[in-house]
């Protein structure tokens, strides 16, 4: 039968999506490619708490009936007004400050009916001019498939805001990898200022996860964020109540559904670094990590992400996304990979939305051409 697609709108107490939940879990788990920030036990909390007065809706595709057959596809959506650097109307995949990846969830064989049916929803239920993919993969598989369609229908697309970041194809053997990664001087450094941060006290790397008392564990990373750069430019999770109700509940949500991978490292049991990973499918994600800036010199940010290859390993995770900024000196630094990742813009159907993309692809134009001047 023909896969049936829905678009639904949400609400902050999620009866949307109570029917659905389970099949969204196995299609969060099975997807051609992982996408944690729209698995339920963050996304919900995301709805919950970061939504504000944004119209979020979520697409759906069922394999056949709604509700009575497979979930093969899920994405949430909202009118926008910006695209790349220009203030225009448009419909994008929905972001928020603590997303970061917009790819749509998709079983394998469904990538090409899913962008069709995406595509022809959308453009029923707004106007918006265009469609824009947030911070998504376009070499991967779902963005291939669109950027395929849009070939074949001769459809006008755009790609902006392209970047790297650094990834990892986590290593069966975290020591050979660092021997090969590190030069000898600073691995050398790191466990010379390792072993005097030892002499400080007793030192514990730790991989945790917190089900007895999730809540410690969550106050503890919020505070120690806190207390860094993060708290003094008023930017911490924990200065933000809705920020750090989706944090929590978010945290909680990973903790009982297996999501959840984090790294402690503490001195006297006092936590000066901590690091929070959410898995996917056979992958993982950076998702938030703070430490002590008293212990900078020791470089105790450094120290548990060379404890983090180790865990992940021990816990079968076969890559990670670091979902850090582009030029992180740190974290490019101990990744050897990049994956590339951009916004795919792509024209609505009918004459007046293919002219309208028309002015957005002149105006990126001459915006690129200024910028090489």
């Amino acid at each position: 039968a023909q896969p049936t697609a829905q678009l639904v709108a949400t609400d902050a107490a999620g009866m949307w999506a109570r029917e659905i939940v389970e099949k969204w879990r196995t299609l969060t788990d099975d997807a051609l490619e992982p996408n944690v920030f729209y698995s339920p036990e963050i996304l919900l909390p995301a709805l919950k708490h970061l939504k504000g007065d944004r119209d979020v809706r979520v697409f759906l595709l069922w394999e056949d009936r709604p509700l009575t057959s497979r979930l093969v596809g899920l994405a949430p959506v909202s009118p926008d007004h910006r695209v790349g650097h220009m203030r225009l109307p448009n419909i994008s995949t929905w972001l928020h400050l603590h997303a970061f990846l917009g790819t749509p969830l998709v079983m394998p064989g469904y990538a090409a009916t899913f962008w069709s049916k995406f595509r022809e929803a959308l453009s029923q239920a707004w106007w918006g001019g265009l469609i824009r993919i947030n911070s998504t993969s376009p070499k991967g598989p779902v963005g291939l498939a669109l950027l395929e369609q849009c070939r074949t229908t001769a459809t006008r697309h755009l790609l902006l805001r392209q970047k790297e970041r650094a990834f990892l194809s986590v290593p069966d053997d975290a020591d050979g990898y660092w021997q090969t990664q590190l030069r000898g001087k600073k691995r050398g450094d790191l466990n010379r200022q390792r072993k005097r941060l030892s002499e400080l006290g007793i030192l514990t790397f730790d991989t945790t996860t917190p089900t007895s008392d999730p809540s410690a564990w969550i106050d503890a990373f919020l505070a120690l964020e806190a207390s860094g750069w993060k708290g003094h430019a008023g930017t911490g999770m924990n200065q933000t109540p809705s920020e750090r109700a989706f944090f929590s509940e978010a945290i909680n949500n990973c903790i009982q559904f297996g999501r959840f991978l984090g790294v402690d490292c503490r001195l006297d049991d006092k936590p000066i670094a901590m690091l929070v990973n959410v898995r996917a499918g056979d992958g993982c994600y950076g998702f938030k990590t703070c430490f002590d800036e008293q212990f900078s010199t020791y470089s105790s940010g450094v120290q548990i992400q060379v404890d983090n290859v180790a865990m992940l390993a021990a816990h079968g995770v076969r890559w990670i996304d670091s979902c850090a900024a582009m030029h992180n000196p740190v974290i490019n630094s101990l990744w050897d990979r990049r994956i590339s990742i951009a916004d795919i813009a792509v024209a609505m159907p009918g004459a007046t939305r293919q002219a309208y993309f028309r002015a957005v692809q002149f105006g990126e134009r001459v915006y690129r051409k200024h910028l090489k001047r």
